[in-house]
């Protein structure tokens, strides 16, 4: 899912993986999150388990599409992608965006 997913998971490894949402990484619960990330991230260290041979949640083509992070409050991160920047932060600042 382009670079999202990546960028996701190195603001985990930054600001803790509690406080991170984006890419398909978008579960609000940490006990439904930590399984869907068990495989990629190390939980103990707070750092991505790097080589995954096949895992396709890291990368993917970029082409025109933009990556963004949003800063919420608490110190809560979102990492999102879309090919209008503009069009895409007006709608989460309008509150019709992912919440």
């Amino acid at each position: 899912m382009l670079y999202e997913n990546w960028m996701t998971l190195k603001m985990m490894e930054t600001f803790g993986w509690e406080n991170v949402r984006g890419g398909d990484f978008l579960v609000n619960e940490t006990y439904k999150l930590q399984p869907l990330i068990a495989h990629i991230y190390n939980f103990e260290k707070n750092k991505i388990n790097y080589y995954i041979e096949n895992c396709h949640y890291l990368f993917g083509s970029s082409g025109h599409w933009h990556i963004y992070v949003l800063e919420l409050a608490d110190q809560h991160y979102y990492i999102g992608s879309c090919k209008q920047l503009g069009k895409d932060l007006g709608e989460h600042f309008n509150g019709t965006g992912i919440q």
